[in-house]
């Protein structure tokens, strides 16, 4: 009978652990950047930021379709007496939706952007954030307005005060033309940030930027209205794609 030769020992491998000599080489799977357990309510909070980011921009565009009260930029008492409660109420809505968009889609960004073009969405949303109040200035203001020029109590004083608000259009417009240039510059660089991330496809960003450019180049009038409830649309796009990102990156 032929003895068994005896089996020699397995080699121990780094730090005592028996095992093939290359078992401390293993390679590990890298942890997944950002990733992180959803922490309590995010998916509520996640919701509430999409909400922000559609609703408003929705609104804001169904307003400028439908354009209640007085045409665009009109200062004529006639056209405004029958008109001021209309002008007042869009004006506050109008005025009210603006800041909660831009604020929105600012945060909107930031969130679905956390690797690369995240440089241009935190300025973007930097732009956003400060322009958000001086653009929605504007419609309140003019709300205002027209709510005491349009007394007819007052028709003859009131018709000389948006006389000289026309010829003096700057206090009124200024501010809101300086936030309303922020929250394009603002919004395009969200789009460079969306399309290098590629968080939302390719076409959504691009289409946002010509219509952003867009509001800027066609002269004002119902061509204007029409160019910008669909850069809002497309606002509210963006917005809805919150609800698609992954719960450990949020």
């Amino acid at each position: 009978m032929t003895a068994t030769p005896d089996r020699a020992p397995a080699p121990v491998a780094p730090g005592g652990e028996s095992g093939p000599p290359n078992a401390s080489r293993q390679p590990r799977r890298a942890p997944v950047r950002g990733a992180r357990p959803l922490p309590p309510g995010g998916r509520a909070r996640r919701r509430l930021l999409a909400a922000g980011a559609t609703l408003p921009a929705v609104g804001l565009a169904a307003i400028l379709l439908w354009r209640p009260g007085a045409p665009r930029n009109t200062f004529d008492h006639s056209l405004l007496v029958p008109v001021r409660e209309a002008v007042w109420a869009s004006g506050v809505v109008d005025g009210l939706l603006t800041a909660l968009a831009l604020a929105a889609f600012a945060l909107a960004g930031c969130v679905l952007v956390r690797g690369r073009g995240r440089a241009w969405v935190d300025g973007g949303a930097v732009l956003l954030l400060v322009g958000a109040p001086l653009a929605a200035s504007g419609p309140f203001a003019f709300g205002v307005l027209v709510w005491y020029a349009g007394d007819p109590a007052f028709s003859g004083s009131a018709t000389t005060l948006l006389e000289t608000v026309r010829a003096d259009i700057g206090p009124l417009y200024g501010p809101v033309a300086a936030g309303t240039v922020l929250a394009g510059l603002g919004t395009l660089a969200v789009c460079v940030g969306l399309w290098r991330a590629d968080r939302v496809g390719r076409v959504l960003p691009v289409a946002l930027a010509v219509t952003t450019v867009l509001v800027f180049a066609v002269p004002s009038g119902r061509l204007t209205d029409v160019v910008q409830a669909l850069q809002l649309l497309l606002v509210a796009a963006v917005g809805a794609t919150l609800l698609g990102v992954r719960e450990e990156r949020w």
